[in-house]
């Protein structure tokens, strides 16, 4: 039999790689916040290098996010997501063993290359295996990645103590990224008949690129995507110290913590579906920052009152990020104007956002406490409402697009 006719890659097995692929998108930026005070105490750290931490996502995941659609040009799709998580486990693991702040960051920067290539392939990945189910499609690897970041935010200071520190509990989460590339690996073996040309893909995206900085809503839907990055990095690198600073036990804010993503879960799961039978997603903007607004009410106001339900708010208004990944799918007809719209909404988004940890870092050092950090987020939120009635509305920025 020719590689021409071998079946490809069944479709419970592409199901389960993009899965295993969003479990592993936010394991290592989430895994340190609850675990942050013991790294700063042991390697020295300040609140505004720590803040630098939580900013190097946003920095590579900007930076990196241009240059993902040469790098599936020069490799295919099944390429660049094996380079993307085997990247991924290498971080992660080398996390394990660093002996300083200087290793630290350098093993999380091997691992958010990885994470970089990865976040721009997922929506891509949705419209090129799933061009007739993007609802559901969706809703799976969103709430994959939702419980990949609950899952080890609530695990990692048990982990911690268990394993015998910070740096165990941190390295432990190269092992679901293993089982993610053996996926891929499966789909890349079991993959025979070859992708788009990479001169017809090449040519298609140079002039669609040119056409989606033309578009008054792809840029709309970056500013939406980077507000709602600057604030959800800043939410996963300080509101386990927040809490603490109010007088919160170290054990129940990470629970805390996990409550705030946990609750992303079911929201990434039933938002998809609900928001792909609308043209129009304004509503869900309005409903989504209202959330954010009053958590972040909360925090400020009285931390220690009532957290619970101020994270659960937080983690409502966190739904901004699931929406704004199914708007760069809904707001797009062809693989390719996914992967251009991709690149350009996470480039610039990520990049939009990437000053908010180290300016909120430094002005705790500079205050003392949270009240002005927590008026500045809360302040931003009235760009990022404009921002995202503007993207949510029903327009096809590809339409033209054969």
């Amino acid at each position: 039999m020719s590689d021409e006719a071998a079946p490809g890659p069944a479709p419970w097995l592409l199901a389960l790689t993009l899965v295993l692929l969003a479990a592993n998108l936010r394991v290592v930026v989430i895994t340190v916040g609850p675990v942050l005070r013991d790294v700063q105490a042991d390697l020295g750290m300040s609140d505004t290098v720590a803040g630098a931490l939580f900013t190097l996502p946003l920095l590579v995941f900007g930076t990196l996010g241009f240059a993902v659609s040469g790098l599936v040009r020069r490799l295919s799709v099944n390429g660049a997501l094996l380079v993307a998580l085997g990247l991924i486990v290498v971080g992660t693991a080398l996390r394990g063993v660093s002996p300083t702040t200087v290793w630290l960051l350098a093993a999380t920067l091997v691992a958010l290359v990885g994470i970089a290539v990865g976040n721009v392939l997922a929506p891509t990945l949705v419209r090129a295996w799933f061009p007739t189910q993007v609802g559901r499609a969706s809703a799976w690897y969103m709430t994959a990645m939702a419980v990949g970041t609950a899952a080890p935010a609530a695990l990692v200071v048990p982990a911690a103590e268990v394993l015998g520190g910070w740096r165990s509990a941190l390295a432990i989460w190269a092992v679901p990224a293993v089982f993610a590339l053996l996926a891929a690996g499966l789909v890349s073996a079991r993959t025979r008949t070859p992708e788009a040309g990479p001169a017809v893909a090449e040519s298609t995206a140079s002039a669609l690129g040119p056409r989606l900085r033309r578009q008054p809503v792809a840029w709309a839907l970056a500013a939406f995507f980077g507000l709602q990055s600057l604030e959800a990095y800043t939410a996963i690198g300080f509101l386990p110290t927040i809490l603490r600073d109010a007088g919160v036990p170290a054990d129940r804010a990470g629970t805390l913590m996990a409550s705030t993503v946990a609750i992303g879960a079911p929201i990434a799961f039933l938002l998809p579906r609900l928001a792909t039978r609308r043209e129009d997603q304004r509503g869900f903007v309005i409903v989504l920052i209202a959330c954010s607004a009053l958590g972040q009410l909360g925090l400020l106001l009285a931390p220690a009152a009532a957290p619970l339900a101020w994270v659960l708010l937080l983690g409502a208004g966190s739904g901004a990020f699931p929406l704004a990944l199914l708007l760069i799918t809904l707001r797009t007809s062809t693989t390719v104007g996914t992967a251009a719209l991709s690149s350009l909404v996470q480039g610039f988004g990520y990049l939009l956002g990437v000053g908010g940890p180290v300016v909120v870092g430094a002005l705790r050092d500079a205050t003392g406490d949270w009240r002005v950090p927590l008026l500045v987020l809360l302040t931003l939120l009235v760009p990022k409402l404009f921002a995202g009635l503007v993207a949510a509305r029903g327009v096809v920025v590809d339409a033209t697009e054969g």
